[in-house]
């Protein structure tokens, strides 16, 4: 692509984020905490993946969407917008979700 410019202050690759976490991520499913990882759903009981934060399910679990390479859908020249398909049972989360992110920057 010839779309160019860091989107966040930050690394200059994506390697150094996967060792730091949610340093300028995207997170999901659910931004914050489901205690003991579970909720319920239209009456049932829905058990995620994983705990990790003291038990409880941060962030959308251990791989999520701040854990993912989000592709470019378009762009132009002052914003960007990524999307990223999380399939049913993606961190123990029922359902498929297209997600859709738009980043822009303006200035007086």
């Amino acid at each position: 692509l010839p779309l160019r410019w860091e989107t966040v202050l930050g690394f200059d690759d994506h390697e150094p984020y996967e060792n730091c976490p949610y340093f300028g991520c995207t997170v999901g499913r659910y931004c914050n905490r489901i205690a003991k990882g579970a909720f319920t759903l239209d009456g049932q009981t829905v058990t995620l993946t994983s705990t990790n934060d003291r038990g409880n399910h941060l962030h959308g679990g251990k791989v999520g969407w701040d854990r993912k390479i989000w592709a470019v859908h378009e762009h132009t020249s002052t914003s960007c917008t990524l999307s990223h398909t999380s399939p049913d049972g993606d961190e123990g989360y029922p359902g498929e979700v297209h997600a859709h992110v738009t980043m822009s920057l303006e200035w007086p």
